[in-house]
């Protein structure tokens, strides 16, 4: 273990927990954060595991943080999140992390830490509002109620299910009755109702793989080019974008 500089340390904005950061201020970070002992293009350390601690120090003021250094493969990645599977967003984040890094779902899955169908269960996360996420993340929602909320509350009642001060599965199920998001149920609601689903919606539902596989098959015309855009599009969240803007 070694202290790094913090400004060595490849660090994304985010909001920080305040209660985290006065801890770090009164006492400093006692559990050391995992960096990978390659630089990035940045010549600056990527963070394995203990990014909210070095956002919390940088909230302090502190100069560096205590720190080991691991080779980041694949199986580094996943085994510092196995630990986390009560905590469905941690996992997602680590296979965003892999999939940036090239790596397929079965490659994922070869790594012996995760299969193919909980990477695919994972990726309807996406669906959740960053302000939802980040509660999933923090503890404060279970991955039951997460992964619910996800398959069944549209983005304009999950930002209002946010505001509430605890979310719980019995209110989850208060949100999904009339008068509070009935009217644009999503994934098995909606074919409960005999509603067509978007195909927007359809897509989301995917995995990357299955996503590029429909997308090499498609013929070069010009009237499959909406079809190639929207495919385009699905894959780009789902492999490009985080759904919580902490990112940690």
């Amino acid at each position: 273990m070694k202290k790094v500089a913090i400004n060595e340390i490849a660090v994304e904005e985010a909001r920080l927990a305040h209660p985290l950061a006065k801890a770090v201020a009164a006492k400093g970070v006692i559990v050391p954060v995992v960096l990978g002992v390659k630089r990035n293009a940045n010549g600056l350390y990527p963070i394995l595991d203990g990014r909210r601690r070095v956002l919390a120090s940088i909230k302090a003021g502190l100069p560096n943080v205590p720190a080991v250094f691991l080779d980041g493969g694949a199986e580094i990645t996943l085994m510092l999140h196995a630990t986390r599977r009560n905590n469905p967003v941690s996992e997602l984040k680590a296979v965003r992390s892999l999939m940036k890094q090239g790596m397929s779902e079965p490659q994922i899955a070869s790594a012996g830490y995760m299969a193919v169908q909980r990477i695919r269960k994972l990726a309807k996360l996406n669906r959740l509002e960053p302000e939802i996420a980040a509660r999933v993340e923090k503890g404060e929602v279970s991955p039951t109620v997460a992964f619910e909320i996800a398959a069944y509350l549209p983005k304009e009642t999950q930002r209002k299910l946010a505001g509430e001060e605890k979310i719980t599965a019995p209110l989850v199920k208060e949100y999904r009755s009339a008068g509070k998001g009935q009217d644009a149920l999503v994934g098995l609601n909606v074919i409960q109702q005999h509603q067509p689903a978007t195909m927007d919606e359809m897509l989301a539902q995917l995995s990357v793989e299955t996503l590029q596989a429909i997308s090499s098959e498609l013929p070069a015309e010009s009237r499959f080019t909406i079809w190639q855009a929207k495919l385009g599009q699905a894959i780009q969240v789902l492999t490009l974008e985080m759904p919580v803007r902490m990112k940690a």
